[in-house]
């Protein structure tokens, strides 16, 4: 069973609500449903690398694959969770942030 996260918020996109943020929206709560169907979609994930993470959600990603950069925010502040040269995987379809067995919900832009 994958274990869930949702904390507080940047100034950027903010919630309000902070660690008892329910909105499902990219970036925030991660739904149950949303995990099972990301969790099933094995094509749909993309290794990467964590190349910097800030306290304010925002992550800058590489995959291995193509190399390609891309920038992810969550409301959480992962400067606990994540350190750069980490490996992840991404699921970009179903807003899907890997790390170990925990899941986090991402606003990739």
């Amino acid at each position: 069973m994958n274990q869930r996260s949702t904390v507080a918020a940047p100034a950027t996109h903010s919630c309000f609500l902070g660690a008892d943020c329910s909105w499902i929206g990219a970036g925030h709560a991660m739904a149950f449903a949303q995990d099972e169907i990301a969790s099933a979609d094995e094509s749909g994930w993309r290794d990467t690398v964590v190349d910097a993470v800030t306290p304010g959600g925002w992550l800058a990603l590489t995959t291995v694959d193509t190399t390609e950069r891309m920038t992810a925010w969550n409301h959480s502040d992962l400067v606990s969770a994540l350190s750069p040269g980490d490996p992840v995987a991404i699921n970009v379809e179903r807003h899907v942030l890997a790390v170990g067995e925990f899941r986090f919900n991402v606003l990739v832009v």
